[in-house]
């Protein structure tokens, strides 16, 4: 008997399933490696600070114009943006340009994200301001006494935010994600649509041959069965008395 032969293969096929995971894979990846990107970017912005005590006064020079913080570093004392106005009021920091000039106006910071929970010896770190520089140079900051903090336990620091670069980084791996998993799906829905027309399209597969034989088959078809003739009465067979 000759076997059957299967129906054609459905093109393309079901492996193409991997590539469209692999995509999605691929953002992720993107992703992770933007968010680390991240925080190294934040890791050199606070490497590059300018810092005084509180009750003193220093030089900052500024490389570029940009924006920047200005934060509080010591004992805790902010938990709420109420304390950060009243830290901010108490320090009353002052950046002018050396050579003279109006001073930059500091806003102060709205949002508790700048607020840095005190670690075990009881420090934090306060965002207390920002501020934008429009002309790279020399700038003086003064600052006053913070009230019940001794200067010699706090620092007033002057850098850009530690915040926008994680910003940034978390935003841009987001929209990776997202368009990772996008194009994953687009391209599995696709598959799936492509795949199901090639199995309605193909022919059927060619049938067995020869047949498989039945039990009364023949060249003719079904073989009827053989009926003998019923004997003449009284004949039967004799008499075993």
């Amino acid at each position: 008997m000759i076997a059957a032969a299967g129906p054609p293969r459905v093109r393309p096929s079901g492996w193409w399933y991997l590539a469209t995971v692999g995509i999605f894979v691929l953002g992720a990846l993107v992703a992770a490696g933007l968010v680390i990107g991240g925080f190294r970017s934040a890791r050199r912005v606070a490497d590059e600070i300018t810092s005084i005590e509180p009750g003193g006064s220093g030089p900052v020079t500024f490389e570029e114009p940009g924006s920047f913080t200005l934060y509080y570093a010591g004992p805790e004392q902010a938990t709420t943006i109420a304390d950060v106005r009243r830290l901010q009021a108490d320090a009353e920091p002052e950046l002018r340009p050396s050579g003279g000039g109006a001073a930059i106006l500091l806003r102060p910071y709205e949002s508790t994200v700048g607020i840095i929970d005190a670690d075990e010896e009881g420090n934090q770190v306060v965002a207390m301001s920002t501020f934008t520089v429009t002309r790279a140079g020399d700038y003086t900051l003064t600052v006053d006494e913070i009230e019940g903090v001794s200067p010699m336990l706090a620092r007033v620091i002057v850098g850009k935010s530690f915040y926008a670069p994680l910003a940034r980084g978390a935003i841009a791996a987001v929209v990776a994600l997202g368009v990772g998993a996008l194009f994953s799906l687009v391209a599995t829905i696709a598959l799936a649509v492509t795949r199901g027309r090639a199995k309605r399209a193909r022919p059927p597969g060619p049938p067995s041959w020869p047949p498989a034989p039945g039990p009364f088959a023949g060249p003719s078809g079904p073989t009827p069965p053989i009926l003998l003739p019923r004997p003449p009465p009284g004949y039967g067979p004799p008499d075993s008395r």
